[in-house]
């Protein structure tokens, strides 16, 4: 099967996910795109509470090195990893913020609008923390 370029998947969010893509146009993902976008080339990310995926395939589009997208609906995430196809520098995993862990370090871990709904957002930030290499943006 022939790998999805990053324009058909945002084509296919354009087409099927309207209402999702508004999501974008939030606040706090526009500030987390000013923030790392001077430096995005050919850095690591780690989106954690990916939702629908935006902020990551817009980090891959902008030549992030490597991007990776967790998020805890496991329908999502079977969802974006279908569409995506392995494109060579964006992977989405199933995971849960309070417990998931890499042993591989990110330049720039971005976690908008996840921590208050966690029973444990301590140890979640606990979690990011040992994962990050450089800076980590949440809201």
């Amino acid at each position: 099967m022939r790998k999805k370029s990053l324009k058909e998947i945002e084509r296919y969010y354009d087409v099927h996910h309207k209402t999702a893509y508004l999501i974008w146009t939030a606040p706090w993902y526009r500030t987390a795109a000013q923030l790392v976008y001077p430096y995005i080339k050919n850095k690591t990310i780690l989106e954690i509470g990916c939702g629908n995926g935006f902020f990551c395939i817009w980090a891959a589009k902008q030549g992030a090195k490597n991007v990776i997208g967790v998020d805890i609906s496991r329908e999502t995430i079977n969802r974006l990893n279908k569409i995506t196809k392995n494109p060579n520098n964006i992977k989405f995993l199933y995971g849960d913020a309070q417990k998931f862990k890499l042993k591989k370090k990110f330049d720039y871990i971005v976690c908008c609008e996840v921590l208050e709904h966690l029973q444990d957002p301590e140890q979640a930030f606990k979690n990011m923390v040992e994962m990050c290499n450089k800076k980590m943006i949440i809201s």
